[in-house]
């Protein structure tokens, strides 16, 4: 079983140059566009989110001995949300970068890709009979991987009926994320 309350409903990035970002706070801050997303027809409209994501890495260094697919606790950095569904929607964010991690594909590429779910093991549906969060893969886009340099991120939406929509709000999120991590750590270079 995977259980919500084990994992991280903080983060804080430090950057080199001395800027902290906040994970609680840069999703609380993107709720209002990811609702005005849905209002214009752009993405689905939903009234919960949840949101997972992994440490950021460095490319050279790419999966530390410590981080495990099979182990939420060594993976998840963050976790975050809203709604009456959050916690549900957070925990089948978690169980779509297991399948992620395992397999190195962003999850809406094993769903729709050429060999179409059969990187998808021990599957799982968002609750089991007893309400409870089973584990295994969650076998929905949605989880994705942003590679800018050397610097590596992994994070994972749930909440659209269409598992598109949660792949483009994952990177909206982790590329907003990362933006403000190259340039505090001098990774981004002006022309």
């Amino acid at each position: 079983m995977l259980n919500i309350a084990d994992l991280p409903f903080e983060a804080i990035y430090d950057c080199q140059d001395g800027t902290t970002i906040d994970m609680k706070e840069l999703l609380e801050n993107l709720r209002t566009p990811i609702n005005v997303l849905g209002t214009t027809g752009n993405i689905g409209q939903v009234d919960s989110l949840g949101f997972a994501m992994t440490k950021p890495l460095n490319f050279m260094f790419r999966v530390p001995d410590d981080y495990y697919w099979d182990d939420p606790v060594s993976y998840v950095w963050f976790v975050g949300g809203w709604g009456p569904d959050r916690d549900m929607y957070i925990a089948n964010a978690v169980r779509k970068m297991r399948a992620m991690l395992r397999e190195g594909l962003d999850t809406l590429y094993m769903k729709y890709g050429c060999y179409r779910d059969s990187h998808f093991k021990n599957v799982v549906d968002q609750t089991d009979e007893a309400g409870n969060f089973a584990w295994g893969d969650f076998p929905w886009g949605g989880a994705v991987e942003v590679q800018w340099g050397n610097l590596l991120l992994h994070g994972a939406v749930s909440c659209f009926d269409d598992d598109v929509d949660d792949d483009v709000v994952a990177r909206l999120i982790i590329g907003l994320f990362g933006k403000q991590i190259l340039i505090g750590d001098g990774l981004k270079f002006e022309d």
